[in-house]
């Protein structure tokens, strides 16, 4: 891309997130928007964020400095570190489970743990989800939930099964300003046309971590309140947000005392209470609830 060109699909792209982002905010509620910024998801150990993976790729492998190398090096350089980069992000599960999620927000839908697996029951314990599908399959899913048209034709612009497939199968060769895939009766893509998509894939990716964690931080203004959350059985829920002002984590607290916490720090992720349905909603594990509307004066089950 030239410069005019990429300034305009600069601001498309952020034109776009941001659009997603109000969108889902607006039309669904403002917990479930919570969960889709915290990745409200199975339990993991410290190390295990494959989110904070990608981001560290891209920051490093676009920082790297050829040094010594001649001007022509370094354009072949430049070139297998976006090639690697770019399909690294096309590849990653978190960027389309946030997509996924706000398009689900964005049409008055639940946040669901496992939106490229709604048909199927999953577990209702803190276990990892199923094994997750291809990314073509995804865009697929992508596709229908856009009802919308918030993001589905970004993501179509940007994304190649030929050049994700040709890298993954290391059957690709960078010569003389051609894309070469070898295998059957050879294919060759004019490296200007690769560039294209990579640069673009790459700068969608970096717009959208900024999108995300500047609605994450957007909660710094609910730090230390507690708000309703379900009148008849008195809930009440707290957004747990850092010193920095960042969105990590939930608390779900009830009369009864059985309260429900949902957070993802460094130290790992952790919930207590926190129950899944039947298409990967979230829920809340309430203790005897005869009990529990006994004591808010309900009628209860006979």
């Amino acid at each position: 891309m030239n410069k005019s060109e990429k300034e305009r699909f600069i601001k498309r792209t952020s034109r776009t997130l941001k659009e997603l982002f109000e969108t889902a905010l607006k039309n669904g509620k403002l917990f479930e928007f919570s969960c889709c910024l915290i990745r409200v998801g199975g339990m993991e150990d410290a190390g295990w964020d494959d989110f904070e993976e990608s981001q560290k790729t891209v920051n490093l492998m676009q920082n790297l400095c050829p040094g010594r190398l001649s001007d022509s090096d370094k354009k072949q350089v430049q070139d297998r570190v976006d090639l690697f980069t770019y399909c690294h992000l096309i590849e990653a599960k978190a960027p389309y489970h946030i997509i996924a999620n706000l398009l689900r927000l964005a049409s008055s839908n639940h946040y669901s743990i496992s939106p490229f697996f709604n048909k199927k029951k999953v577990s209702k314990t803190l276990v990892i989800p199923p094994k997750p599908t291809y990314p073509k399959e995804k865009l697929a899913i992508i596709k229908e939930l856009d009802t919308n048209n918030l993001i589905y034709f970004l993501l179509k612009d940007i994304y190649s099964d030929v050049i994700r497939n040709a890298f993954y199968h290391s059957d690709y060769v960078i010569e003389k300003d051609e894309f070469r895939i070898p295998s059957g009766l050879g294919t060759v893509i004019p490296m200007k046309d690769i560039r294209n998509t990579l640069e673009k894939g790459i700068i969608f990716y970096q717009l959208l971590f900024q999108t995300y964690y500047s609605y994450k931080f957007s909660f710094k203004k609910f730090k230390g309140s507690i708000h309703e959350f379900d009148k008849r059985f008195r809930k009440k829920i707290e957004f747990l947000v850092t010193s920095r002002g960042e969105l990590f984590g939930f608390e779900v607290s009830r009369p009864n005392g059985t309260n429900s916490r949902f957070t993802r720090t460094k130290k790992g992720v952790e919930g207590i209470n926190i129950t899944w349905g039947d298409e990967g909603e979230v829920g809340f594990f309430m203790g005897d609830l005869d009990e529990l509307k006994a004591s808010l004066n309900l009628p209860t089950e006979k």
